[in-house]
């Protein structure tokens, strides 16, 4: 009887890229820092801490998390994707509320 060897195809290197763990901790760290200054009332600046909480907390997060994925590395992704909501909602919301718009009651 013939043996039949079998070769699995060769697949193709998927090239690594860096590591968006710091990008997303320090998008995570700015975020609240710029908030509980906010709250602290230690600024005058109104609200000026809402684009950084809607481009660098919700946007660099949520591609931290992507990035993280692509990583196979899926606590990060699950925890930088789901940060990123709630910072881009508050910002979203303050907005709303400065702009004398109610915000949404369900």
């Amino acid at each position: 009887m013939a043996v039949e060897e079998t070769r699995a195809a060769p697949t193709a290197a998927v090239p690594a890229i860096a590591d968006p763990a710091p990008l997303g901790l320090g998008a995570f760290a700015l975020t609240t820092f710029l908030l509980s200054a906010k709250n602290a009332g230690w600024t005058d600046g109104g609200d000026a801490w809402l684009t950084y909480a809607l481009a660098y907390g919700g946007l660099v997060q949520l591609l931290a998390g992507m990035w993280e994925f692509r990583n196979r590395n899926v606590f990060g992704a699950t925890a930088f994707s789901t940060y990123a909501t709630p910072a881009s909602g508050s910002a979203s919301a303050c907005t709303r509320c400065s702009s004398g718009r109610r915000a949404p009651t369900s």
